[in-house]
């Protein structure tokens, strides 16, 4: 068999080959492949049960093979096909909540960056906002969510709770690494959009009126005295 025909093999999970050991390895691959994807997104397992997440990340691992001996990146893509997964159409935050997970998952595996200390924003003039950027960190995401997959996921963390939870309400999220922990915030409407338009190259001007737009009393300094305390502000430019 030439390599090609074999890396297309392994994928191929149900046909059988004729050497025996073939199976073997072709079963240890998708054990491996399957296991990478319960570590990165533990709570999508909790939710469907490890049968049906089993099931899922057969179908997954058929049209998706790994781009590297490394796992660490392996299933990036999963939130998607979640989303178009006919037999996970009746859990419609299940995609939304493995965005989430995925995020938490680059943000724990980015490379180390040392955050702009609190100096730096007493040093900022006022006046000087209309002119100012903030890059964040490469650990960082910003997620928008039509269902409560911020809620859902604290609900299946150590003392999290499901009681009275509301999956249908939308949320926002911001998922950052302060020192070798992943923090992952709630966001209201009007410190997101705030925070998006500075990821979109927005000054701080920029965001702050568009932030007032959903929210007319929106404290400009307390939130980006916060970004600061997240430690998730890499350049000022």
């Amino acid at each position: 068999m030439h390599e090609s025909e074999f890396a297309t093999a392994i994928g191929q999970l149900e046909p059988s080959m004729g050497h025996p050991r073939f199976g073997i390895y072709r079963n240890n691959v998708a054990s491996a492949l399957t296991n990478s994807l319960r570590v990165s997104y533990p709570v999508v397992e909790q939710l469907v049960g490890p049968e049906f997440f089993g099931a899922m990340a057969r179908d997954f691992i058929k049209g998706h093979k790994p781009n590297s001996a490394m796992l660490i990146s392996y299933g990036a893509e999963f939130p998607e096909f979640i989303s178009n997964f006919e037999h996970a159409a009746s859990l419609p935050y299940l995609a939304y909540v493995a965005q989430l997970e995925s995020a938490w998952w680059v943000a724990y595996h980015a490379a180390d960056s040392i955050p702009l200390g609190r100096e730096i924003l007493a040093a900022l003039a006022p006046d000087a906002w209309a002119e100012t950027h903030l890059r964040f960190l490469q650990n960082t995401s910003l997620l928008k969510f039509e269902y409560a997959a911020v809620s859902i996921w604290r609900a299946h963390q150590d003392g999290g709770s499901a009681a009275s939870l509301q999956v249908t309400s939308a949320e926002q999220a911001l998922v950052c690494r302060d020192g070798h922990q992943v923090m992952v915030h709630g966001l209201t409407k009007d410190m997101y959009h705030f925070l998006n338009v500075i990821a979109d190259g927005g000054t701080l001007l920029d965001a702050f009126e568009f932030a007032s737009d959903f929210n007319a009393e929106f404290d400009v300094i307390a939130a980006v005295q916060q970004l600061f305390q997240f430690n998730m502000i890499g350049e000022l430019y």
